[in-house]
């Protein structure tokens, strides 16, 4: 199953040039804003390897400038999921392999845990609540088999590693990790579009919010070292 196409697709055309449907934004978005909507329309979207990216388009239709929609490029550009060619432009990259996704998977390892150990020592037991709201949602949207549910859950799975990377107090690691998931979630939603781990992911996920809930920074890193380790060795069973 595919994931339908999202009300904030922009600036893509297909081969015919036809263009899809557009949400503008207000014209006092910043370079941030832009890359927050286009990395979401790349994550929650079925879209080709080699689909064009046109900074002129994305511009005109977010109602910017085109430099902070080249900005943007670029910062997604390191994530992996577009590829730049000279006289060409942006492109949406092809997926990676299975095995690049393991490789991937195991520089998350070495990070995603030194994070969630350092959201507890810097938050303590409060992560918890907001850890424990995503994960409601994540878990609500779990099984329906709707494609608005499927959506919402890859959304609060990629917003839960957030609550604890946008709170580890190390903007370095956030970004590293971060550009990590974003390879992570567009391989998954590809390859497995409908969850196919979700009561797994759930089950891992609800470990870590018990291991901040508990008042451990050891449980939390243990716990997100646990449910990485889990993802890792369900790739390799595909």
């Amino acid at each position: 199953m595919s994931l339908p196409a999202s009300d904030a697709q922009i600036g893509l055309y297909d081969e015919a040039g036809t263009a899809g449907s557009m949400r503008p934004a207000a014209r006092w978005v910043l370079r941030d804003t832009v890359y927050e909507s286009i990395l979401a329309m790349l994550l929650e979207q079925h879209l080709p390897p080699g689909a064009p990216l046109r900074i002129e388009t994305i511009a005109r239709d977010l109602a910017v400038s085109p430099t902070p929609v080249r900005e943007a490029l670029v910062q997604i550009e390191n994530t992996g999921l577009i590829t730049r060619t000279a006289l060409k432009g942006y492109r949406v990259a092809a997926p990676l392999s299975k095995e690049d996704q393991a490789k991937l998977m195991a520089v998350r390892l070495l990070l995603e845990p030194k994070a969630a150990r350092a959201a507890f020592e810097t938050h303590g037991e409060d992560l918890a609540i907001p850890l424990g709201k995503v994960l409601a949602r994540q878990r609500a949207a779990a099984g329906s088999g709707q494609e608005s549910e499927i959506r919402e859950y890859l959304r609060a799975d990629i917003e839960f590693h957030n609550v604890v990377l946008d709170n580890c107090a190390n903007p370095f690691l956030r970004r590293a990790v971060q550009s990590l998931g974003a390879q992570f979630h567009r391989y998954h939603e590809l390859s497995q579009p409908g969850g196919y781990d979700a009561d797994q992911a759930i089950a891992e996920h609800q470990h870590v919010v018990d291991a901040f809930v508990c008042g451990s920074a050891d449980m939390a890193a243990a716990a997100m070292e646990d449910h990485l380790n889990a993802v890792l060795e369900r790739i390799q069973r595909q």
